[in-house]
């Protein structure tokens, strides 16, 4: 399947430009308070309690922009909590020489302002200290019967709710958003190994070849010049099919196959001058076992070739009860070479190639050994009959 180019990235902190937009928008909210001051001017008070109330209210608009100054940037952590409940005691106090506009004014601002400052859990008590606020200064303060006071301040609890909810909605699409782009990130970096594991197992397989095929080519050229030119031939064949195959990886439209493998196995031993026997069940393994058997086939055989003296070489395919992790029935695939009998060690420390054969078993739920004693070097991989 080709994969999917991605283009999200994680959400990070807003630009400074935005930011300074955003916090304009909110602070613009303070022209609301001209209908508190009109009210004031309307009500004829005395000179002094008239210059008071006056101060108050521009104190009150000089906490809210303030606040919303220092929250927006980060939101729900109590940045100014005593900035808040300055304006809280402001308001209580101003009700004293305002009338009703400046109750639902101040119950809207401070309502507005605690979903923007405090953290969630904090919500509800907030909520409800407001609710009991504002119908204790209705009732004390404007004497309005309790009846009319309470569902006035459920009303503006409903609406404190209802802030509530949408900041929530937001922050929930911000999280959301972030969890896209890393998926995003786990799915480029997942794209990544895999090209870079399949570069690994398919140049290192076929320019295995090619050098092997050129070096027998070079050594016949005066002895069998007819033979020679056969080899070279197949030089070029290889190294056009390692064209398409890289090709292919990138596209990643590539599937081993465990016939061609082992084909291809075959030949390479051959102009290594090494003996490849090949041990089959009578019965095909499931595709899905195949093709990660293709893998083990193609990464074992290579590191014969690459990092052993062998002589021989043995690859089976085993179907066995237990042959699967987790004791279940399975497929067993080895490759076993005699290097360490002919005085080679072959390496045992996984390298990439061994690395990224780990990760396709573990894929498919299987899983990768290494056994070396005197004779023998054996990379063993246990898959299970239903593949992942």
């Amino acid at each position: 399947m080709r994969p999917r180019t991605v283009s999200e990235r994680a959400p990070g902190p807003p630009s400074p430009s935005r930011l300074r937009r955003v916090r304009a928008f909110a602070c613009g909210f303070v022209a609301f308070l001209g209908y508190p001051a009109a009210e004031l001017a309307g009500l004829g008070l005395p000179g002094p309690v008239a210059v008071a109330a006056a101060a108050g209210l521009v104190a009150f608009g000089g906490l809210f922009v303030w606040v919303i100054w220092h929250n927006v940037p980060r939101p729900r952590t109590a940045a100014t909590p005593y900035a808040l409940a300055a304006m809280a005691a402001l308001a209580v106090a101003l009700q004293f020489a305002l009338r009703g506009t400046w109750l639902i004014t101040a119950s809207f601002y401070l309502v507005t302002l605690a979903v923007l400052v405090l953290p969630p859990r904090r919500w509800p008590l907030a909520l409800a200290a407001f609710w009991a606020g504002h119908v204790a200064l209705a009732v004390g303060v404007l004497g309005r019967p309790f009846g009319a006071a309470a569902l006035t301040g459920a009303g503006i609890a409903l609406y404190g709710a209802a802030c509530a909810s949408l900041h929530g909605l937001m922050w929930l699409a911000t999280r959301l958003r972030a969890a896209r782009a890393e998926l995003a990130r786990a799915a480029i970096t997942a794209e990544r190994l895999r090209i870079a594991r399949d570069l690994h197992d398919t140049l290192g397989r076929r320019l295995t070849e090619v050098v092997l095929r050129s070096e027998l080519a070079a050594r016949l050229v005066d002895r069998e010049p007819e033979r020679a030119a056969a080899e070279m031939r197949e030089v070029g064949r290889g190294a056009r099919e390692l064209l398409a195959e890289v090709r292919a990886t990138v596209s990643g439209y590539r599937e081993a196959d465990l016939d061609s493998e082992l084909a291809t196995a075959r030949e390479i031993a051959r102009a290594a001058g090494i003996t490849l026997t090949v041990s089959l069940p009578p019965d095909p393994p499931p595709p899905s076992v195949a093709a990660v058997a293709a893998w083990v086939v193609r990464e074992g055989v290579t590191n014969v070739l690459r990092h052993s003296v062998a002589r021989a070489c043995a690859v089976t395919v085993a179907e066995e009860d237990g042959g699967g992790p987790g004791g279940g029935r399975g497929y067993t695939v080895t490759v076993a070479d005699d290097g360490p009998a002919l005085g080679g060690r072959p390496v045992a420390e996984p390298g990439a190639g061994l690395t990224g054969l780990t990760e396709r078993l573990a894929a498919a739920g299987g899983e990768l050994s290494i056994e070396v004693d005197k004779e023998w070097f054996m990379l063993r991989a246990r898959i299970p009959e239903v593949a992942a």
